[in-house]
């Protein structure tokens, strides 16, 4: 480059990858005279610029009659080669990154808007509990310390009654709407499907008649009602927040955040956390998933976070090569000296053209996939890393 700038991209995927910028006095082509590989750039002038063209024949003589400046070409070609592959392994990182970002933004996605939900109608109910309350404390029928006993009664009902199957719930809410509608009262529907939840029967109801003033029991029976609706939305908004803390934990397992980055390590957890990174492909698909881990297997010391990229590729390809129907297994065991995680499924496997590339950099092959298609009740070979 005598002057201007030239900047280099490389075509990964469907993109064109940011490489490096020539600037004055740097030099290029050398790359293709040293190797037999192509050089898989592209260069576009950022502004007007002027170069220097050196044949191929006074390339060479240079280079015979001056060995300080091969030494130097060598040094920039090992350089420009490596920033080659690390930008290529950053992007493929990043997209795997991405995938796995938007699914886990979906699953997030479902507790976060269930738990918008749950506290709109939970405000709702807290609001109605509360003017039920005052209403029944106005009229001078029910004392604040008799809802408070009530209030304990009904909650130690719903602790200790026993889980009911769908039929049994709804004979119990039959059974509490006909005794309400027996006492000339209209929108049982209102009351009745939170009291038979809880275990409120027709003979806690009997019992509940003669404790409460003649004229209260309906208004007392809405406020049990606003009550218990309002506890039935505490526990879906505690699950709700468990689920997005179990996904939270996960992705911080996954990443071994606010951990040292190299440290001993549970394969085995690195293997759980990555499959649930990639759930979200394995939702809705007949994909059959088989560990067979050697629970003897002892903690390694390893960069966890890189060897989660590794499982995350390996599987994620597996997820690929099944298409939605097969099997994948996911095998741990120990070797002398070694330690041995096997990733294989029953896919189509690798087309024999590409076998011989498969290890080549910078080769993007929509077809590289590991092992091979095994016959009914046949494992698929090993593909080890």
């Amino acid at each position: 480059m005598i002057e201007g700038q030239i900047e280099w991209t490389s075509r990964i995927g469907q993109q064109d990858v940011y490489v490096m910028t020539l600037a004055d006095g740097e030099f290029w082509g050398h790359e293709l005279l040293r190797t037999d590989k192509p050089y898989p750039v592209s260069g576009r002038a950022l502004n007007a610029a002027r170069v220097y063209k050196l044949e191929t024949g006074a390339f060479w003589r240079m280079l015979a009659g001056c060995p300080s400046i091969l030494r130097r070409l060598v040094a920039i070609l090992v350089e420009r080669w490596g920033s080659l592959g690390t930008v290529e392994q950053q992007h493929a990182r990043l997209a795997s990154l991405g995938t796995m970002a938007a699914g886990r933004a979906h699953e997030l996605n479902n507790p976060a808007a269930a738990s918008r939900r749950m506290i709109g109608g939970l405000r709702e109910s807290l609001e109605g509990t509360q003017s039920l309350g005052f209403q029944l404390e106005e009229s001078g029928l029910i004392s604040s310390r008799y809802l408070a006993e009530i209030g304990d009664e009904v909650r130690e009902r719903a602790r200790t009654s026993p889980a009911l199957d769908a039929l049994q719930q709804s004979d119990r809410e039959e059974e509490v709407a006909l005794w309400l509608e027996a006492r000339g009262f209209e929108e049982v529907w209102q009351v009745a499907p939170a009291l038979a939840a809880v275990g409120l029967d027709a003979g806690w109801l009997d019992s509940l008649v003669t404790r409460t003033p003649d004229g209260a029991l309906w208004e007392l029976l809405l406020w049990i009602g606003e009550s218990l609706t309002t506890r039935e939305l505490l526990d879906q908004l505690e699950v709700a927040i468990e689920r997005i803390s179990e996904l939270v934990e996960a992705v911080k397992q996954y990443s071994y955040m606010d951990r040292a980055p190299l440290e001993e390590i549970d394969v085995h957890d690195g293997l759980e956390n990555t499959l649930s990174m990639l759930s979200h492909k394995l939702k809705s698909t007949e994909i059959v998933l088989i560990r067979e881990y050697d629970e003897g297997l002892p903690p390694v010391n390893a960069y966890g976070s890189e060897l989660n990229h590794v499982w995350t590729n390996l599987i994620d390809n597996a997820i690929d090569a099944v298409d939605g129907s097969g099997r994948i297994w996911i095998r741990t065991s120990q070797e002398p000296g070694r330690l041995l995680v096997e990733i294989a499924d029953d896919g189509p496997g690798v087309p024999e053209e590409v076998q011989l590339h498969v290890f080549e950099p910078l080769v993007h092959n929509q077809g590289c996939r590991r092992g091979h298609r095994s016959g009914p009740g046949h494992r698929p070979p090993h593909s080890r890393r």
